[in-house]
């Protein structure tokens, strides 16, 4: 259930712009935590990871999450979900089915 994980905090870092880096070292451990619990690929020989999100994770931005533990607070030297695969987005089926029935 995601209610009780930090995807929750993660995702309200993106509702105001200064909220990441007026708690840096917060983000970067809910981020991390995120990305654990959401059991991603680790270490594939695939580059290209293609995300069908349900539900709260529609609003995840799942490129920021952090992949690796640091001490820096310099956004650019931080191990991103976006540094290890080429990310893309799809439409769940049933809503590709649901546009398909309201187009006709």
């Amino acid at each position: 259930m995601i209610c009780n994980t930090p995807i929750i905090s993660y995702i309200s870092y993106f509702h105001d712009a200064n909220s990441i880096s007026e708690n840096i070292s917060q983000f970067k451990k809910v981020a991390f935590s995120s990305y654990k619990v959401l059991q991603l690929p680790i270490n594939s020989n695939y580059k290209n990871l293609i995300i069908i999100p349900d539900g709260i994770l529609n609003f995840l931005p799942f490129e920021a999450l952090i992949t690796q533990e640091s001490n820096t607070t310099n956004f650019a030297k931080m191990h991103y979900l976006l540094n290890d695969y080429n990310i893309g987005y799809h439409f769940s089926s049933f809503r590709k089915y649901c546009l398909y029935i309201d187009l006709f």
